[in-house]
């Protein structure tokens, strides 16, 4: 004999709203742990290029020994090429949230005018488009500083070796 009772349909549409909210507050939540892991990447970028660049210079001020011109004139363009794609890549990432959030606002109003018995007033597509462009082109002028990083640092071992 089975004793489980089936939910009733407003049951289980209480389950999946239950599911809903709770996956939706899973999404933001994700969303604040990536906006602080990218905050986070760029800040060390900026402090690392900035370092390396102070480092160089403190060292060929302070030095007696010899070093490679190249080699360091090259560190120094690398590390100052990665500081730059840095802080590019902080501007991408502005602009990204900057039209996400203008997606949110459409689609917000979207709703409202629905609420109201309109239709959908504002076009998201533009928006989101332009933001995923400024996202990924973000991302990849940090992954262009760190090479250009790598390559510093490289040459820099080179130029003092």
């Amino acid at each position: 004999m089975n004793t489980e009772v089936e939910p009733t349909e407003v049951q289980r549409r209480e389950f999946a709203r239950l599911d809903y909210e709770a996956q939706i507050q899973e999404g933001n939540d994700r969303l604040k742990y990536q906006v602080d892991f990218s905050q986070s990447l760029l800040r060390n970028m900026v402090l690392v290029n900035g370092g390396a660049i102070i480092s160089l210079f403190t060292f060929i001020g302070n030095s007696q020994s010899q070093f490679d011109e190249f080699y360091t004139r090259f560190a120094f363009g690398s590390f100052a090429v990665a500081l730059t794609a840095t802080l590019f890549a902080y501007i991408g990432g502005f602009f990204s949230q900057q039209m996400f959030m203008e997606v949110s606002l459409y689609q917000a109003w979207n709703a409202q005018q629905i609420m109201h018995g309109g239709t959908h007033e504002y076009d998201v597509k533009g928006s989101l488009k332009r933001g995923n462009i400024a996202m990924w082109t973000a991302l990849g002028l940090a992954f262009f500083g760190l090479i250009a990083f790598i390559v510093g640092a490289y040459c820099a071992l080179e130029g003092v070796l």
